[in-house]
């Protein structure tokens, strides 16, 4: 299996928004952005089986944005597992429990993502933090080893864009 992990793109700071912190939504600039970064992800030939994306607005957003850029032709599934105050491992027991083998994006939150990411590969979560519509790429071959999965490659928005 493989596993996309994607920070959602620039959505302003916290609170510049009326509202609840769930419905806020990605700005212009991160808007372009995040499309150029997907670009990237396009260009170097990822392509995907399924996507799972936070509640939230503005991972919605992304999943969306991944959805044109990618030329994706299913369904976005949003997933409470991928909402930032939800256990990490959560998100393992659902890949885990899905069925074997396809390509995977999981669109949600930091610190959220890089402590799933830390449970997929090993490792100390805060060394593994991800920018905004940055993108990890990780493989599982079998999900008895302990970590399960191997990390690829960790691309920021800026070197995807740059593949563009």
């Amino acid at each position: 299996m493989r596993i996309y992990l994607v920070r959602h793109g620039p959505a302003g700071q916290h609170g510049s928004t009326p509202g609840p912190d769930r419905e806020r939504p990605l700005t212009r600039k991160g808007v372009r952005r995040t499309q150029a970064a997907f670009a990237g992800l396009r260009r170097s030939g990822v392509r995907l089986d399924s996507i799972f994306s936070s509640p939230y607005r503005r991972a919605r957003e992304t999943a969306e944005l991944l959805v044109r850029e990618l030329r994706f032709e299913g369904e976005v599934v949003e997933s409470p597992a991928l909402v930032p105050d939800a256990p990490p491992g959560k998100v393992l027991e659902a890949l885990r429990s899905g069925p074997e083998g396809g390509r995977v994006a999981l669109v949600g939150h930091e610190p959220h993502l890089s402590h799933c990411l830390a449970l997929l590969v090993g490792g100390n979560a805060g060394a593994l933090e991800m920018g905004k519509a940055g993108v990890a790429s990780v493989l599982v071959a079998e999900w008895k080893r302990n970590p399960p999965g191997a990390l690829r490659w960790l691309a920021t928005a800026r070197i995807l864009r740059r593949l563009s």
